[in-house]
């Protein structure tokens, strides 16, 4: 138990770094692939990194009195004054809940996500040009992309350059499959 919450905060602490590296020297640069590939490869370095054992971390300690306690504990046969120490309390198992909850949260969030932008695709008209299908909406967040579907504003003129430039933006987020990164 004490070794998988060890585990989980080494993953929190890793992807900590790498996405603060990104917010401060990534994120508004141009070079969209590099980007892309960094936030993936960090998810799994993240992922990875913390069965690495780095020995320059190590603690070690000559406090004898410690050390003696710690031995006592570890046979069984503590002091009378830490025997009768009230029960700690259990963090580890308020860690476990508190992690699995905010996953179920951010699981729930990103379905409701999901449903929503389906709800959308059924309510305005639809065609389907190759394996893109297009929707004409009148929402204001449109033009936006999610898996093969464009979902597009319809005053946005697809024949002027701007209309041509957010189709072709769009076209690449579909071929490239940007929706499965989010």
């Amino acid at each position: 138990m004490n070794a998988l919450i060890a585990y989980l905060l080494k993953v929190l602490l890793c992807s900590a770094i790498f996405f603060a590296y990104y917010l401060l020297a990534l994120r508004n640069k141009n070079f969209h692939p590099y980007n892309r590939f960094y936030l993936l490869a960090t998810a799994v370095l993240s992922v990875f990194l913390p069965f690495l054992h780095i020995s320059m971390f190590d603690v070690s300690s000559s406090n004898e009195q410690l050390l003696a306690l710690l031995k006592l504990w570890g046979s069984g046969q503590l002091p009378d004054v830490v025997v009768g120490a009230a029960p700690p309390f259990p963090w580890e198992k308020l860690a476990i809940v508190g992690s699995l909850c905010v996953t179920l949260a951010l699981l729930i969030l990103c379905l409701v996500r999901v449903y929503k932008i389906y709800r959308l695709k059924r309510s305005f008209p639809n065609k389907k040009l190759d394996k893109v299908t297009f929707i004409n909406t009148d929402i204001q967040n449109a033009p936006f992309s999610f898996m093969n579907n464009m979902f597009w504003r319809r005053d946005i003129n697809l024949k002027d350059a701007i209309g041509e430039q957010i189709y072709r933006h769009e076209m690449a987020h579909i071929i490239q499959k940007h929706s499965w990164d989010k």
